[in-house]
């Protein structure tokens, strides 16, 4: 566990590093701080037993930001030594071979992982402003270019100006060749790849996985390949187990990672599993999630309806973030939702309203989203206008919409969900996934 000298936040409290360890019973902890001054750099490392708090072993070490890499190898050196541990081989060949990297360039990319791994309109756009600046400041940097098309490609989700999607397929592709190009070894080359081939026309979902198998063959302790390979096969090709089983192993690894939580909470909710949905949801709200969500899905909709007011305020448009997994619903319909579950209709109809105005605007100016139509299908069976409601959500499987496991216990479609109707659309979108899952075993069949 690294912290800065005084605390970090963990499970939602202020906690001592000692108290973190006892809690995760850890013996010892590592803790430091670094100075920037100019191009000159200084850490400080600190080796705590995290059962006494005592100071096991301290050392600084200084140099240039053009030598960090040098600096990196000799404290996991010296830390090895005190730990008495020994280093495996592939850390070993890691140390030895560290790359010549402007220091500029490898601050552009920390920056810019950072911001992706928080998934918002800002912070994938500046994610990809720090990315481009790295790969123009050192062009043979290939961990700056997997990380250009690894957003490029999240700008096409849904993310930045629509105008840009265009050209974005073919040039997140080419970043991602490029950084293969440089490092073919490089885990996040393969993953960055992997996610485009697998989500993005012309659409090649066993190579996708191929790609994001490769990642973890290469780095296992890469979290966001362990994340990707999940949703890849619980989304896209039905296996929620094998889905659940991925996003675990990557929780384990990036245990604080909210947006993890969100996925796990909803995949639990698609395998059926609502407490471990409930409970999952209550850490997500411990590392700064709505609480509103958490308190609507356990069925609390008076508090759920008084957070969700806060959250509902707080935006300009009705969709809080634009994605549109189980729990990433605009604020307004989970609110409508839960003023209507509280028994306050006149308020809930509004803002089914508001949510309908928003997407029917956005259609107009050119949307094709499978979001905006299964929105859309959200508000009109909430309202029990299931014409509509199907209509809308036939026009989301025609733009390829695949998560029926989802759809199939959304409180949001309660009202269509013992309708035969419902069930042989469900069925057809199921059959379209495993008719996609059979093509796949058979490409991996004939390797």
């Amino acid at each position: 566990v690294a912290s800065s000298r005084s605390s970090l936040r963990y499970q939602g409290t202020q906690k001592s590093l000692r108290e973190i360890g006892q809690e995760l019973g850890v013996a010892t902890l590592l803790e430091g701080t670094v100075r920037r001054q100019a191009d000159r750099v200084r850490v400080n490392v600190e080796l705590i037993d995290a059962r006494t708090g005592r100071n096991l072993w301290a050392e600084a070490f200084n140099g240039s930001m053009s030598d960090i890499f040098a600096i990196q190898s000799e404290i996991a050196e010296k830390l090895a030594d005190k730990l008495k541990v020994e280093l495996s081989a592939e850390t070993e060949k890691a140390l030895v071979g560290a790359p010549t990297v402007d220091p500029e360039a490898y601050e552009l990319v920390l920056r810019g992982r950072y911001l992706r791994n928080r998934e918002t309109d800002e912070n994938v756009i500046k994610a990809a402003e720090y990315f481009e600046q790295a790969t123009e400041r050192d062009p043979g940097y290939a961990l700056a270019w997997a990380g250009l098309a690894e957003v490029r490609s999240l700008m096409l989700m849904g993310y930045g100006p629509r105008e840009l999607w265009p050209e974005l397929p073919e040039k997140a592709m080419r970043a991602a060749e490029t950084a293969l190009e440089l490092d073919d070894q490089l885990a996040e080359a393969h993953l960055s790849k992997g996610i485009i081939l697998a989500h993005h026309p012309p659409y090649d979902v066993a190579a996708g996985e191929r790609e994001l198998r490769r990642a973890i063959e290469l780095n296992p302790r890469l979290a966001n390949a362990h994340r990707e390979l999940g949703l890849l096969h619980w989304r896209k090709m039905g296996r929620v187990e094998d889905g659940l089983d991925a996003l675990l192993i990557a929780n384990e690894l990036e245990p604080f990672w909210p947006l993890l939580k969100d996925h796990l909470a909803a995949a639990y909710a698609a395998k059926g599993d609502g407490v471990r949905s409930v409970e999952t949801l209550r850490e997500y709200e411990e590392l700064g999630a709505s609480a509103g969500v958490v308190a609507l899905v356990a069925g609390e909709y008076e508090a759920a309806a008084r957070h969700l007011e806060r959250a509902n305020e707080r935006y300009v448009d009705p969709v809080g973030f634009y994605g549109y997994e189980l729990y990433d619903q605009e604020y307004a319909t989970l609110l409508g939702y839960a003023r209507l579950k509280a028994g306050d209709e006149d308020r809930a109809l509004r803002l089914f309203a508001e949510t309908e105005q928003y997407y029917t605007d956005r259609i107009a100016r050119g949307d094709t989203s499978i979001k905006a139509r299964v929105g859309l299908a959200a508000v009109h069976a909430l309202r029990r206008d299931r014409e509509a409601a199907y209509d809308w959500l036939q026009q989301a499987i025609d733009a390829g919409f695949y998560q029926y496991a989802e759809l199939e216990r959304h409180f949001f479609l309660e009202s269509l969900h013992g309708e035969e109707r419902f069930k042989r659309m469900m069925d057809g979108v199921k059959a379209r996934v495993e008719d996609a899952r059979r093509q796949v075993d058979a490409t991996e069949a004939r390797r």
